[in-house]
């Protein structure tokens, strides 16, 4: 990673020292420091003062400081991949939980349905042969109509033919 340095060998001890540590942070794999790509942590991976980069090698604190901005931005593409799969992946979790809910709702309405049928059934078969209870026929209220039948009228059980408190009070009675 020396790349600019390469054709003259260091025989600075300090120098060499801040090359070795720039080359293990900016790889990820720091000894002494948190491995934060900044000029601090670069002297305390190096284990030289801060004043040697800033005032006596600012060459290799140049050096570094661009290095890392070129890190930092294909490590800010990388993690911004990693978080936004992670949101994909509590997304994806959270859809899978909610389709099993609509699917338990779906089986819950299919049995509380098969229920209804077969009580309808059930209460179809005890009234098919009683006369109280008759389909409607289609067509609506013209159909009641005709078939000498009004909605709303109700004539309770053997009083067929008798007029109704309401009807008696609708004729002034």
């Amino acid at each position: 990673m020396n790349d600019a340095f390469s054709t003259t060998p260091e025989t600075d001890p300090i120098r060499k020292a801040i090359l070795s540590a720039m080359d293990r942070m900016l790889s990820g794999s720091p000894k002494r420091s948190t491995g934060h790509l900044n000029v601090s942590q670069l002297a305390v991976e190096a284990d030289v003062k801060r004043w040697q980069l800033t005032h006596r090698h600012t060459d290799l604190r140049d050096l570094f400081q661009a290095r890392a901005r070129q890190a930092e931005n294909s490590r800010g593409t990388q993690w911004r991949a990693v978080e936004e799969r992670d949101d994909l992946r509590l997304r994806h979790a959270e859809l899978q939980r909610h389709c099993a809910e609509l699917e338990e709702r779906v089986q819950t309405y299919a049995v509380v349905i098969n229920l209804m049928a077969l009580e309808y059934d059930a209460v179809a078969e005890q009234t098919a042969g009683s006369a109280r209870v008759l389909p409607l026929p289609s067509g609506g209220r013209l159909a009641l109509e005709r078939a000498g039948s009004r909605p709303g009228r109700h004539q309770p059980p053997g009083d067929a033919g008798q007029p109704t408190d309401f009807e008696e009070r609708g004729r002034g009675a």
